[in-house]
């Protein structure tokens, strides 16, 4: 009976997954019972000892493969010299009523902010990944737009992180600041393990929960938001179909073309996610940073925050908010340097416009999910999705630097936690190929290099070090083609181009 032990031992720490090792004990009792008392009185036997057997091989199915692919182990530990703590706050900007809301008028934008932060050493318990709150909210919105149940996630509550709720921070002033977004319904804490590694080594790190965007956001007066999905609808798919040809064109004329078209065609339907989800959570981005400069902050978080640099920032975020943040980044003067982990152009704003600051970007193996999609499409490996949002056409531009890299065999949740929290088929599926704590320390470390270079001016050998040491996991993108191809054209396509694009550009600024 230690099967129906183990799983009732799962279950008891409210873990859905013991339900296979408790079925494979029923499924033992009845063939037991089966062939012991029933078979002899039963001229069929034959048949049925195979179907008891079937029963049992997928008993012994479901109770290995469900723990183990939703398994509760440590997360990486941060291997920085500083513990972490965090602690989070809600701010609200009355300038500006949220654009989301069902009620009308609608009330002030809420936020919900949770910072990561370098700690004094201390022997208080960590917090685990999700409170049970937190699983009944959101990761139950998560799961909801999955059509899951929130079950999926109880394991969560089991495994533990390395930040310690209210820890003392250090005793040091002038801390680099990030400030971070979460990919489109998503939840805030979704990279906790690059945000345990920034803190270790001394970074305040600030996530935001953007609301009616992420899975849910549960406030601290009780008031919950769920995501808000549009209806998708013909002009939807016909958005999504100009889309994938402008990420899948080998030809620049015809990629640009169809890059174009794509924004016209969110233009004509007023599409909600890029004319509204994206200039609000750039506003919430730069909303959090001037709070954090002007000091209107909780008083259960001033203590943290006061020993930040909010006069040179890094704004960072992973899918839609790494698109924002560099939305954010083109608006502020205090952006020093900004990293997107796999995102696409949400914003446009940076369309053949000098870069405001140093970029890092990595991205999934884009050309390999092309061409598991349409095995016969000809794909140029020297293009990437974001060729024409991250620099000026004109070549002979000066352009702050640019760190651009593929990650061989990735998908796009591998630049989450995702890649520890699952494993087997699950983990390879949402991240891809490579080991997921590999993948995990490849981020890690490509950020924290990149960060101390541009935010701390350390001569830390960053990118060629990297470069070397991850060379058989990352291959270099440079962004060339586009002012090569720009170069070569004729100057009245050159000024077709660029009037289309002032006239798109033109429309979008009411929105911004």
């Amino acid at each position: 009976m230690s099967p129906a032990l183990a799983g009732g031992v799962l279950l008891i720490d409210g873990r859905w997954h013991g339900l296979g090792l408790g079925y494979l004990a029923i499924m033992m009792l009845c063939v037991a019972a089966l062939g012991v008392c029933v078979f002899p009185r039963i001229p069929g036997k034959k048949v049925l000892v195979p179907f008891g057997g079937l029963l049992f091989v997928l008993a012994w199915v479901m109770a290995v493969a469900l723990p183990w692919q939703f398994p509760v182990r440590d997360l990486p530990a941060p291997d920085g010299p500083h513990a972490v703590g965090i602690v989070d706050f809600e701010l609200t900007d009355t300038s500006r009523q949220d654009p989301f809301c069902e009620s009308n008028p609608c009330g002030d934008r809420r936020l919900q902010i949770r910072v990561w932060y370098p700690a004094q050493d201390n022997n208080l318990s960590p917090k685990p990944y999700a409170t049970r709150a937190e699983i009944e909210s959101s990761l139950a919105g998560l799961a909801g737009t999955m059509s899951l149940t929130a079950d999926i996630f109880s394991h969560l509550n089991l495994i533990e992180t390395h930040s310690v709720v209210g820890a003392p921070i250090v005793e040091e002033d002038n801390l680099p600041v990030v400030i971070f977004s979460h990919g489109l319904y998503s939840y805030l804490w979704q990279n906790t393990v690059l945000m345990e590694h920034l803190a270790s080594h001394g970074y305040l790190v600030y996530a935001l929960h953007h609301p009616y965007d992420a899975a849910a956001v549960r406030f601290d007066d009780g008031m919950e938001i769920r995501a808000w999905i549009p209806e998708q609808n013909p002009e939807q798919e016909a958005l999504k179909a100009l889309r994938e040809k402008a990420y899948s064109e080998s030809d620049l004329d015809a990629r640009f073309d169809f890059f174009l078209s794509y924004i016209e065609k969110a233009l004509s339907i007023n599409d909600s996610k890029l004319l509204r989800s994206a200039p609000h959570w750039q506003k919430d981005q730069l909303f959090v940073l001037d709070s954090l400069l002007a000091s209107k902050l909780p008083k259960k978080v001033k203590a943290i925050a006061e020993k930040g640099n909010y006069r040179s920032v890094a704004f960072a975020g992973m899918s839609f908010g790494g698109s924002t943040a560099m939305a954010a980044c083109h608006q502020s003067e205090h952006c020093i340097a900004q990293i997107n982990l796999d995102g696409a152009d949400s914003h446009f704003g940076g369309v053949n416009k000098m870069a405001p600051a140093p970029l890092l970007h990595l991205y999934q193996d884009h050309h390999r999910q092309l061409q598991h999609k349409a095995p016969d499409l000809p794909v140029n490996k020297a293009l990437m999705f974001n060729d024409f949002s991250i620099q000026a056409f004109e070549r002979e531009t000066r352009m702050p630097k640019s760190f651009q890299y593929i990650v061989s065999g990735s998908n796009h949740f591998g630049f989450t936690d995702s890649s520890v929290l699952l494993a087997g088929f699950a983990a390879t599926l949402l991240s891809g190929e490579p080991d997921g704590e590999r993948l995990l320390e490849l981020q890690n470390d490509f950020v924290a290099a990149f960060l101390d270079q541009q935010m701390r001016n350390r001569k830390n050998g960053f990118p060629e070090r990297q470069e070397a040491e991850w060379g058989s996991f990352v291959m270099k993108h440079k962004a060339e083609k586009v002012p090569l191809w720009w170069e070569g054209l004729p100057d009245r396509k050159k000024q077709a181009w660029l009037e289309r694009l002032a006239e798109i550009q033109g429309k979008l600024k009411k929105y911004y």
